[in-house]
């Protein structure tokens, strides 16, 4: 009984598009991340500083440091998507575009943008996942092809290739189409479900309904074909997409009669193909158009382009072709090999020797119609077309200069989207994604202008010039002078790329370890507690953009001052500024105080008031500041940060920046009668909301010499009682489109009516009933239904939510955890934490060209071998993390094609005489150089020892040191610990051997299993001998090692073979599970019973249940479970019950998306509970996209032992709820409130208590 909760998110850019989705104006980026659509707005902002005069046009640097991506909102889909794409439909709620995402299992999904819920709605969901579609016994199962998305640019239908060779057609209608809908079978429809339909069980009834509801949805009925339909030959497909410039939905796509193979690369040479369809949508018929064949056999993707170039762009790892509407065909080789592959006529630019594999094409210019292709390794390349008139004559490959922006992208990209204005959008799952502007300079425009202005002097009249010299994307030039640039191979040189911001990614983790941070670990007088704190280091990200990245549940702060003296009751941070703007000249004209408000020993509060300076606090003599003793409610600032305001519950205290006294205003009237006093502030520069103890409201104003007044109270405001009040500046529109800062006032009666006053006017704007019953929403509308749960209303705040698109913030906290980056510009695939010196140990492998040997006697003709676009392969090198200063303190590197395979921190026995042992850093490294050639590897044992450090280097006092290596027999592929005594286990080839150090360096072998393919995973449970053995191929193993006599055994095996790709155990009380990860992204609970009839006295290992992730796992860690707040409350009570404790254990995922997840054991009750409560969100929420939580996890268990394990990414869905929601669900489920919070503690990762 576990439960599997999501902690971070994926971060890794699959799809990226852009649209105008939440308005018909808006300029939104659609990003996905696996199974994360988040949504951002991209701002720019004019500086308010002169642009420099630097020669550079609209899109400078100076110009785009206000750019920034905001995110809007973010959902998790219960899926994972393959594609998404804009469309436009009719009558949208928001006015602009919809979005249609498509879904492993060949699904589809409709939404829009909902102005009133401020979220997403789903229009429509579609199912093609159908058993008569895939009944041949040859073609695989859907879940195992990919799907493609394609959508007509005039948004008239959409395509879903899905299956192997399926065809999902999916008709919108137009703005004046007539369509004749009855004419369509319902009968051929796919499952079309409405929105409003889906809590409904599928039936045919539906599909009627569905029939005849077409007309009030955006969509007619959808249909499937299969691809042969279109051309008998039309067998293989490669890619397809839709053109531009067509009046009937047209679409052209690449293919292959026969498969192709590099094997057959002489028999089957140049058999690829492109066609074009026409689709009719009334008659379910196409039309071909043209087909060009004999191309070549390595074309991997199609691309359509836009006018002016139109026609579609094939991409081929060595080599790129244009293909126009009239089938003429230009191509470019950009290596050697694409003569060796094919016999295709292109224009030979193979001094290149660029790779195209895995490269993202993207249209950056609309006017010219260059393109940016990003290649696998980040560089980025110009294709700059050649336009006579209407045809294409050819087009030019140049890669963008380093000093031009050309390596702005650190590793290869998922997906490119041009958003305007020279924007460019670079998604990328293996390292952060880039927002890039895109400029000009002037100076080459110039050139440009003034080479070929006698050209067009010559042959144009004054009309034409003014044609060509349209308003341009990036710049004022004529069209066709960028083009002779560009035919000069100038094209790239006047493309300047920067990066304005940046999406954070985690993706791929590929390693992770737990260590001590350094500065807990060098100071002493920290507790036990703090003394404890560990942090949790993993390797991320690939390539150049790899590094090591720190996360901690909570965000641990190093002190820089501290106050000594008695405890303080309330402390305020007070920034002053001696300008009415804000902003100063030096500190000492805009000093900061800390303020300390404590109780004195005869019961009266004493101020203390210390200046900042210079991250010191020193005490600051301020006479005027609360000398009665009165009790401080509030202190903030006014009249732009030139006045501080201290609110006490008698009286307004008014300081200058110096903190003299510049006014005193009573808080109430003396005339009025009975004393009032302050009970609660809000500040919003000039005004100052006071709510006293009557409920009355006092409402102050700051006038331009900073004194203040009170302001005039309509009826509304003094004849009613107030519970709470709040001020909030609107500096986005956000109540009032296209307005000015305004400051608003909200006042909560005692009837729970809140009341939005517009300042200074007191103007009444909106009254909000039932604000006590908590909803998600909150409307002027009174509620629908009235309910039970009633809230008690104690404060009332209104904050800007997410990041302001105009501020640069200290501190980034872009996930749920506090993460520090340590880039090392390398890719890090293996880490350790070497607890004898408190360092990190990282495995890192970077690519090197690889070279035939010279002197191989059966191939002579390799010494003679002249290339110059070699392979690459891997080559590995361990290095030495400080982690006090984050710097690499010592290396060694490995021979070449020497790939690391395992890095570990094993406590070995050192001395064979004394028995003395020590935590060492175990190496397993590996030579594979190809199929035909035997793999062997290594083994290294390295020592982290003392060194005299550089006087220039003082950090570098610690280095690695060579203690055994032994060089192995076939592929050593995993490592680990085992046994009591100091000896490692070793993967090596088809065995797993122990072996122990030896004096002399070698590591001797006691005792070995026999294994079959590929180990991908050992893991022994620390300090019992038990060991797990996982297979890529094989499944696991479940064995024990015994030391006298030296014996490896085993337990038990899968018997279903799985694709083990990392596993680990989970102990749950006196129960054995194991946890195994496989290569479908899913995870399976295995249980070592051999008291269980079925497993056959334990030789079976039972596969309790099986749960889909949705991400390929890349390590599996068992780890200690700390008791939460609810658990040290029951233990407290029952102390005497102390001996019966048992250990708790929980297991972190990391995937190859970024994302983290913990799965948690439970206990009998809690089980019952969740389980429960997950059927009841299961039910009753709306889920994005229309998606079923349940066909996501697609949850298997044997149905007696084993229990499904539970999602508790849709059990914090709870926690969202308003009140009376989790009151209502919470009753069903026959839990208290508190119990249900308290087990979704325990499985959302507080449970991790010392990190």
């Amino acid at each position: 009984m576990q439960c599997y909760t999501e902690l971070l998110p994926p971060s890794g850019v699959t799809h990226a598009v852009s649209a105008a989705f939440t308005s018909a104006t808006a300029k939104n980026l659609i990003v996905v991340k696996t199974s994360l659509l988040q949504i951002y707005t991209w701002i720019t902002e004019t500086p308010t500083t002169p642009l420099p005069d630097n020669g550079q046009q609209a899109g400078s640097d100076a110009q785009n440091e206000n750019t920034k991506l905001h995110l809007h909102a973010e959902y998790d889909l219960y899926g994972t998507v393959t594609d998404v794409s804009p469309v436009k439909i009719l009558k949208s709620r928001s006015g602009g575009d919809a979005l249609l995402l498509s879904f492993r299992n060949a699904k589809l999904s409709l939404i829009e943008w909902n102005p009133e819920t401020q979220g997403i709605s789903t229009v429509s969901i579609h199912y093609y996942e159908k058993e008569d579609i895939s009944l041949s016994p040859w073609v695989p199962d859907l879940s195992q092809c990919d799907s493609h998305l394609t959508v007509d640019p005039s948004s008239r239908c959409a395509l879903l290739n899905f299956g192997v060779r399926n065809l999902a057609i999916l008709p919108f209608h137009q703005a004046g189409d007539d369509l004749a809908m009855d004419e369509y079978d319902p009968d051929m429809d796919m499952d079309d479900f409405t929105a409003q339909e889906q809590s409904k069980k599928p039936s045919t009834d539906d599909k009627k309904t569905n029939g005849d509801l077409t007309n009030q949805t955006p969509y007619a009925a959808s249909f499937v074909l299969p691809l042969t339909a279109l051309d008998p030959t039309l067998i293989h497909p490669i890619g397809l997409t839709f053109l531009h410039e067509y009046r009937e939905p047209t679409f052209g796509i690449l293919y292959s009669p026969i498969a192709t193979s590099a094997a057959l690369l002489e028999e089957r040479k140049d058999v690829v193909v492109y066609s074009v369809f026409t689709l009719d949508l009334e008659q379910r018929a196409s039309t071909p158009l043209l087909s060009i064949a004999k191309l070549p056999s390595d074309l991997l993707d199609i691309m359509a382009l836009p006018a002016p170039v139109g026609g579609a762009l094939l991409i081929g790892p060595n080599e790129l072709i244009h293909i126009d509407q009239s089938g003429k065909a230009s191509a470019v080789a950009v290596n050697e090999f694409a003569k060796q592959v094919s016999a295709f006529p292109m224009v030979d630019q193979s001094d290149l020797g660029l790779r195209l594999e895995g490269s993202v094409v993207e249209v950056i210019n609309n006017e010219s119609g260059d393109i940016l292709l990003t290649l696998s390794t980040g560089e980025l390349v110009l294709i700059h077309f050649k336009i006579d008139g209407r045809s294409v004559s050819g087009f030019v490959v140049s890669p963008i200069p380093v000093e031009s922006g050309g390596n702005v992208v650190s590793a290869a990209a998922s997906c490119a989207v041009a958003l305007g204005s020279g924007k460019v959008f670079i998604g990328s799952e293996d390292a952060e994604s880039v927002l890039l502007d895109c400029c000009v300079p002037s100076v080459a425009l110039k050139k440009s202008k003034n080479d070929d202005r006698d050209h067009f002097d010559e042959e144009m009249n004054d009309e034409e010039i003014d044609d060509i010299y349209e308003d341009d994307l990036y710049s004022s030039a004529p069209k066709e002078a960028v083009h002779k640039a560009a035919s000069n191979g100038k094209a790239s040189e006047s493309y300047t790329f920067k990066v304005i911001d940046r999406l954070l990614s985690l993706g791929p983790l590929r390693a992770v370890t737990v260590g001590k941070p350094a500065s807990r670990e060098s100071n002493v007088e920290d507790t036990q507690e703090s003394v404890s704190d560990l942090e949790l280091a993993a390797a991320y990200g690939s390539g150049g953009s790899g590094g090591v990245a720190l996360l901690q549940r909570t965000l641990h702060l190093d002190d820089v001052s501290t106050l000594d003296g008695e405890f303080a009751d309330s402390v305020w941070n007070i920034h002053t500024s001696n300008t009415k703007s804000g902003l100063g000249n030096s500190n000492e004209d805009n000093p900061s105080y800390v303020i300390v408000a404590r109780t004195n020993s005869s019961e009266n509060e004493e101020t203390v008031v210390y200046a900042v300076d210079k991250g010191n606090l020193e005490l600051f003599n301020a006479p005027d500041v609360n000398p009665n003793g009165d009790s401080t409610i509030d202190i903030g600032t006014l009249a732009g940060n030139s006045r501080v305001v201290q609110v006490l519950t008698g009286e307004v205290r008014i300081y200058d920046t110096n903190l003299g006294m510049a006014q005193i205003y009573p808080v109430w009237d003396e005339d009025e009668g009975d004393e009032r006093f302050a009970v609660s502030t809000s500040f919003a520069d000039p005004y100052l909301l006071i709510i006293r103890d009557d409920s009355s409201v006092l409402l102050l104003h700051s006038d331009e010499s900073g004194d203040l007044d009170e302001l005039t109270k309509p009826e509304t405001v003094s004849s009613q009682s107030w519970l709470c009040g709040c001020l909030y500046t609107d500096k986005h529109s956000v109540f009032e489109e296209g307005s000015a800062e305004t400051t608003y006032m909200f006042l909560l009666n005692q009837e729970c009516k809140l009341f939005m006053f517009r300042l200074p006017t007191m103007e009444l704007v909106s009254v909000t009933e039932g604000v006590d019953y908590v909803s998600s929403i909150l409307s002027p509308d009174p509620p629908t239904r009235r309910l039970n749960s009633r809230e008690t209303i104690a404060e009332l705040l209104l904050a800007d939510l997410g990041e302001l698109p105009t501020v640069s913030p200290y501190l980034i906290l872009d996930f749920s955890w506090p993460i520090r980056r340590i880039p090392l510009n390398e890719q890090v695939d293996h880490l350790a934490y070497s607890t004898a010196s408190g360092t990190y140990v990282v495995g890192t492998t970077h690519e090197e060209d690889f070279k035939l040997p010279d002197d191989d006697e059966l191939h002579p003709e390799w010494a003679t071998e002249e290339i110059s676009l070699s392979p690459k392969v891997a080559h590995g090198s361990i290095k030495l993390l400080n982690p006090k200063t984050w710097k690499v303190i010592d290396s060694h590197t490995f021979g070449p094609a020497e790939r690391i395979t395992a890095v570990e921190n094993i406590n070995l026995e050192i001395s064979e005489k004394t028995g003395k042992r020590k935590d060492m850093i175990v190496v397993g490294t590996t030579y594979a150089k190809g199929e035909d050639i035997a793999a062997r590897g290594n083994v290294y044992v390295f020592d982290v020892i003392d060194v005299v450090p550089d006087p220039d280097e003082p950090g570098k006092d610690l280095k690695l040191k060579l203690i055994g290596e032994e060089s192995i027999r076939g592929a050593l592929t995993a490592v680990s610990g085992i046994g009591g005594q100091g000896f490692m286990i070793v993967a090596q080839g088809q065995k797993c051997m122990v072996r122990g150090l030896k004096d002399d360096g070698s590591l001797l072998p006691v005792a070995f299993i026999d294994v079959q393919c590929y180990v991908s995973v050992i893991k022994e449970l620390n300090g019992t001998g038990m060991c797990l053995i996982g297979d890529a191929l094989k499944g696991l193993w479940f064995t024990g090692y015994s030391e006298e006599p030296y014996k490896m055994t085993l337990f038990g095996k899968d018997l279903d073979e799985l694709e083990v790709v990392t596993a680990d155990f989970l102990p749950d009380g006196k129960k054995l599970y194991i946890l195994v990860a496989d290569s479908d992204c899913n995870l399976h609970v295995l249980q070592y019973d051999p008291e269980d009839p079925k497993s056959s006295n334990g030789d079976r290992l039972l596969n309790r249940c099986k749960f889909h992730m949705g991400h390929f796992a890349s390590t599996l860690t068992l780890l200690p479970r700390t008791a939460v707040s609810s658990e040290v409350a029951i233990m407290s009570s029952d102390a005497m019950d102390i001996d019966s404790y048992t250990p708790l254990h929980q297991a972190l995922i990391t995937t190859q998306s970024g994302s983290m997840a913990l799965v948690t054991s439970l206990s009998e009750e809690s089980y019952r509970r969740l389980s429960a409560l997950q059927s009841q969100l299961s039910n009753t929420l709306e889920h994005p996209c229309g998606l079923n939580p349940r066909a996501y996890r697609a949850v298997e268990s044997d149905g007696v032992v084993g229990r499904g394990m539970i999602d508790g990414k849709l059990l914090m869905r709870w926690l969202d709820l308003s009140r009376s929601r989790k009151l209502e669900i919470a009753g069903r489920v026959g839990a208290d409130e508190w119990e249900i919070r308290a087990d979704l503690e325990a499985v959302g990762g507080a449970g991790l208590g010392y990190l």
